[in-house]
């Protein structure tokens, strides 16, 4: 029992956004650097949302509904904006019925890397 420790989840999600952000610039390791970044924006997210806040992936899938109303386009119901807003995460982390995924690693995981930001400034009170 001596090994074991306390841990926050905001710390966790803290460096797990931090050694993607690593990963990304000096390794290149753009596969994990999407799921750990994937990792702490569902965390954060989850933890923005009962907040009362709204979260990015919230207000994103408001945003992008907003402007298919506007369109008089059909909008997202929830499984198929998560489906576009984490399938290749999802397809990185799961066995999704296939077993190759064709996915640009490098802008995905530039993709992933925004969230956690916006979600750790808007928990701290500091929405953009």
């Amino acid at each position: 029992m001596d090994n074991y420790v306390i841990l926050n989840k905001i710390d966790i999600a803290k460096q797990q956004i931090e050694r993607a952000i690593d990963l990304f610039l000096h390794e290149q390791d753009y596969i994990s650097s999407i799921t750990l970044a994937g990792a702490a924006d569902e965390v954060l997210g989850k933890m923005v949302d009962n907040s009362g806040v709204s979260s990015a992936y919230s207000g994103i899938s408001s945003l992008m509904n907003g402007i298919h109303e506007e369109l008089n386009r059909e909008l997202y119901s929830n499984k198929e904006f998560n489906s576009l807003a984490n399938g290749a995460r999802n397809h990185l982390k799961h066995l999704s019925g296939a077993e190759t995924v064709e996915i640009d690693p490098r802008q995905e995981a530039c993709n992933m890397l925004s969230l956690p930001a916006m979600e750790s400034e808007a928990k701290a009170g500091n929405p953009r």
